[in-house]
């Protein structure tokens, strides 16, 4: 099965790091339909660009730790 991610590229006090959302289902290869006619998702995807599949993209664990700013969020 293909996945996708998102990384975010931060600086802490001189510090870069990179962090990576949680790996989600690639929503034009998946075995479930994320939408209808099929064509659909592969338009969205071609003229709006890449997007997650998780109902609630946003990784509140890491705003909360530390890892990514509120403006990364």
């Amino acid at each position: 099965m293909k996945a996708i991610t998102q990384a975010i590229l931060t600086n802490s006090n001189g510090k870069v790091s990179i962090y990576f959302l949680p790996l989600q289902i690639h929503p034009l290869h998946s075995t479930w339909h994320y939408g209808a006619p099929k064509s659909f998702l592969k338009n969205s995807w071609n003229n709006a660009g890449p997007f997650l599949t998780l109902g609630w993209p946003q990784d509140t664990t890491a705003l909360e730790e530390g890892c990514i700013t509120d403006d990364q969020f």
